[in-house]
């Protein structure tokens, strides 16, 4: 009795895909990989990718995931969420409170999944700064991104970030198939959106945490080569200075001729206002 060339060649495939960098897979991803490999399987000619992909699932070897938006991914056993993230998108990595989460920043277990995808984008001309445009953009709520999809009440929100070098700051774990941000451009990014990190008093608890393990100078100079409009040094000194570092790793941040007033969040009901750093701050955050 002919003996099913896929079952056949099931210890071959099972051992390919249970080995494979991805932990999760597009229809594209298993399409490229059935005809990559068809030839060294021996699969009858008249198999085709649907097919491959059933015999995954009847298996085991894959599992079928149906989100929101009408997107499948195929995972293997024993997923998690942030596997389900970077199947989502292969280019992205996970930032804001995920990295939070990573870097053991909080105690909090999130509903929410944050990744990022860069994009090279170069020739942007800068436009001009005044005090008049920050107080009118930092009055209002922040915007927040609609670009998410869900499965099992979890939502995986995506960011694209236009900057001039992709992934600074940037860790790839190849055992867990997942990159996320390291810890000092996670408190970047957190400073500027707090929105995403649980608001400010959450990204000030971070800050806090992470005293005895964050390199000031790498962050400054991932700073530096984001080359932000907005005067974010302020942003980053106030708390770095609120969480009681040490006055050389504050004075990384601190320039003395400050040209415009800044804001620690968008929206503030009841604000002070920090004339060192030239910030205003929503009342409750002790001062200095």
């Amino acid at each position: 009795m002919r003996i099913e060339s896929f079952v056949k060649a099931k210890n071959q495939i099972s051992h390919f895909i249970q080995n494979h960098a991805y932990h999760g897979f597009s229809i594209v991803n298993l399409r490229d990989i059935f005809y990559s490999n068809r030839e060294e399987w021996e699969i009858a000619e008249y198999r085709k990718t649907h097919h491959f992909i059933d015999f995954l699932l009847k298996e085991g070897i894959l599992i079928k995931l149906n989100l929101s938006r009408e997107k499948i991914i195929y995972i293997k056993p024993g997923f998690n969420n942030f596997n389900i993230s970077k199947a989502i998108k292969k280019d992205s990595y996970l930032a804001y409170f995920s990295a939070v989460s990573i870097h053991n920043l909080t105690l909090q277990i999130p509903k929410v999944i944050y990744s990022c995808v860069d994009r090279i984008y170069t020739n942007h001309q800068l436009s001009e700064l005044t005090q008049e445009r920050i107080d009118k953009s930092f009055s209002k709520p922040q915007r927040v991104s609609n670009n998410f999809y869900s499965y099992n009440n979890f939502k995986f929100y995506f960011f694209e970030k236009k900057i001039e070098h992709t992934e600074i700051g940037v860790i790839h774990n190849t055992n867990n198939d997942i990159k996320y941000t390291d810890l000092e451009r996670t408190l970047i990014d957190i400073a500027i959106k707090p929105m995403y990190a649980g608001g400010v008093f959450e990204v000030l608890e971070a800050f806090k945490k992470s005293k005895k393990r964050l390199n000031v100078t790498k962050m400054k100079s991932y700073l530096d080569q984001f080359n932000y409009l907005y005067p974010y040094n302020q942003v980053i000194g106030f708390y770095l200075e609120i969480a009681e570092y040490n006055a050389n790793q504050i004075n990384i941040f601190y320039e003395k001729e400050k040209q415009f007033s800044f804001y620690l969040t968008h929206n503030i009901a009841n604000k002070k206002f920090s004339k060192k750093w030239k910030i205003y701050y929503p009342l409750g955050i002790k001062p200095f």
